[in-house]
């Protein structure tokens, strides 16, 4: 048992074939049974880092967009490997060097990156805009540290942005930055409903339930010819329940029409608290 308050950690080794392509999101999906309780929910794993090391010598591993005075590439004492990037050097007063990136997180995440100034000291700054909204700042001399900011699940605009004010230059009157690691990047592999990837069941043995057809563009059945079913639970890849149906039959029919495309885990309960959880694919 498990007291209030108190957690216990399991550790688990996955292995990712080689086909699986780099920058992918895997589902892994997981149940968990607790003094009659199940639980559902998913981990969005990342194959491969989605990091701009700026290690290809320009700015094209990533879909960066530049204002009017770019940032640019240099080789010159880097946090990491051979190169970093550097706001535009010579930048005139009351102007800014500043590049954006607009990137589609699949899941909650961080955004990580380290950044290092060189400048006049409260006047002169280094900013991170998210989605328009300062969450960084630094000015005068800061050597290479690293900042992390949490990030929501859907699409964000990313400016680094150095920014001068009305006068003076001190120090190498610039900002850099390296090893920008991005959250929930990446495409999320085919499903296939053949492999069995979060089928789990409890309670009455050998519980034979056909549910078709899977995957569905609409209505989905589910037929039981020994136990009766009592309700039938629909929850998104993120664990959050969606649908509750009340059925008290050996059959029951999921609508899933009005529901976006994508993979959903279905968790079925029939008498005596018997468990079947599977997953239906809409398409």
């Amino acid at each position: 048992s498990l007291d209030m308050g108190n957690s216990v950690v399991h550790n688990f080794n996955l292995q990712i074939g080689s086909a699986v392509p780099t920058i992918s999101i895997v589902p892994i999906y997981f149940h968990m049974l607790y003094e009659g309780e199940h639980f559902v929910d998913t981990v969005l794993l990342t194959v491969g880092k989605t990091m701009e090391t700026f290690e290809t010598g320009d700015f094209s591993q990533f879909n960066w967009s530049q204002n009017s005075n770019p940032w640019t590439i240099t080789n010159v004492a880097p946090y990491a490997g051979n190169y970093c990037a550097r706001s535009k050097s010579g930048l005139g007063n009351s102007s800014k060097s500043s590049m954006s990136i607009t990137i589609n997180s699949v899941m909650d995440g961080t955004l990580s990156y380290f950044r290092k100034v060189s400048s006049e000291e409260v006047y002169d700054k280094f900013y991170l805009y998210f989605d328009g909204a300062k969450k960084d700042e630094a000015s005068g001399n800061v050597g290479w540290t690293q900042v992390s900011i949490p990030v929501t699940a859907g699409s964000h605009t990313f400016k680094f942005s150095y920014e001068k004010d009305y006068s003076t230059a001190s120090g190498s009157d610039c900002a850099w930055v390296d090893n920008i690691v991005f959250p929930g990047m990446g495409t999320r592999v085919v499903e296939d409903v053949q492999d069995n990837v979060g089928i789990e069941e409890h309670g009455m043995n050998n519980w034979p339930i056909a549910v078709y057809p899977n995957p569905t563009t609409g209505r989905c059945n589910m037929e039981s010819n020994s136990v009766q079913i009592q309700d039938v639970r629909v929850y998104d890849i993120y664990g959050k329940l969606i649908k509750n149906v009340s059925v008290n039959d050996f059959s029951a029919t999921l609508d899933l029409s009005s529901l976006s495309n994508g993979v959903y885990v279905v968790k079925i309960i029939g008498e005596n608290q018997s468990v079947k959880t599977t997953k239906i694919i809409k398409q």
